[in-house]
């Protein structure tokens, strides 16, 4: 954390960039790669501490212009580990006075320099699950000594995939992933158990409850129904992501890269992230800056020859110092 005061005003605002990299081995040759094995910055985290290094730099340097508090969050464990929820846990927002709060990511798969903001969902919840079947093992010569937890598992994952066509509203977004299942060695022995694993992403709070009631559901009586046993484990991860002021992420979007480039009629994302955490506590948006180029190829997050473009870093600086204008701007 740090923070600059300017003024006499109470007001304030939070700037937040994630910092942490990722399991993944670089498989880029340029100078800049990771020096370290199994570590990359794989989703251009470097690239958002730098933007708001350089918002820092810029607002120091104009502090007569502000007045209020803006705070500087450098955010770890985003990647998986919900490092915002660990600093939520840690009195943040008990010790620090943060009225809104904002925060911008890369987004290698929409063109240079649009800037995606608008009210409501921007990315979904993510849960996960393990769900072992417990049967009982014998040779495959004589199937009815034992309990095959295989042919239980298959059943399992045909109704579960059935959750989103048949126990939702069909206006109800939502995707039920099953990504794994692990059971037996041989050809010839039915095992003791399998082990089901996979995620579940939604957008809505109620309909996340929904699914989980759902697995459980399934998994524990269609188990039951073979005469075995389904010991289910329920990870709830991060939450929906949901915008619940962007009236100066608007704004300052527009003066940095013009009405134009600024985009509001969009899907949400699939994909997961722990500001979300920070959004529940606060007013505040959370955006997306395209940073796509045909000639470097439209790369995918988390790809291990992601390349941060650098050519955004500016745009951020400034995204960041118009958000705090908007907010703190003296007239």
């Amino acid at each position: 954390m740090a923070w600059i005061r300017c003024g006499s005003s109470e007001k304030s605002i939070a700037l937040r960039a994630d910092m942490d990299a990722l399991s993944i081995q670089e498989r880029n040759s340029f100078a800049y790669a990771s020096q370290h094995k199994g570590l990359m910055h794989a989703c251009g985290h470097d690239g958002h501490m730098a933007m708001l290094l350089g918002a820092v730099d810029a607002i120091v340097k104009n502090k007569e212009l502000f007045d209020g508090t803006i705070y500087f969050i450098f955010q770890p464990a985003e990647e998986g580990l919900g490092g915002a929820k660990a600093m939520v846990e840690d009195g943040l927002f008990e010790e620090f006075k943060i009225d809104k709060i904002y925060a911008i990511h890369n987004r290698p798969t929409e063109p240079f320099g649009k800037i995606f903001v608008k009210d409501g969902v921007m990315m979904a919840s993510y849960d996960n699950y393990s769900i072992e079947v417990l049967g009982k093992s014998t040779h495959s010569s004589m199937p009815h000594t034992g309990k095959n937890p295989l042919v239980a598992a298959a059943h399992i994952v045909i109704a579960m995939k059935s959750i989103t066509s048949l126990d939702l509203n069909p206006n109800a977004k939502s995707v039920v992933t099953v990504a794994s299942i692990h059971g037996g060695e041989a050809d010839n022995i039915i095992p003791d158990s399998c082990v089901i694993r996979g995620s579940i992403r939604a957008f809505d709070s109620d309909v996340r409850k929904e699914i989980e009631k759902r697995v459980k559901e399934i998994a524990t009586y269609i188990a039951k129904g073979f005469g075995m046993e389904a010991k289910v484990e329920y990870n709830t991860g991060y939450p929906a992501t949901v915008n619940s002021d962007t009236t100066s992420a608007l704004k300052a979007a527009v003066a940095t890269v013009g009405k134009e480039s600024v985009v509001t009629d969009f899907q949400p994302s699939y994909g997961s992230e722990d500001f979300s955490y920070f959004l529940q506590r606060v007013p505040g948006a959370y955006a997306w800056l395209g940073s796509g180029e045909e000639e470097r190829g439209f790369m995918t997050l988390h790809s291990s020859t992601f390349d941060f473009n650098d050519k955004l870093i500016p745009i951020g600086v400034q995204y960041f110092y118009e958000l705090a204008k908007a907010e703190l701007g003296r007239e």
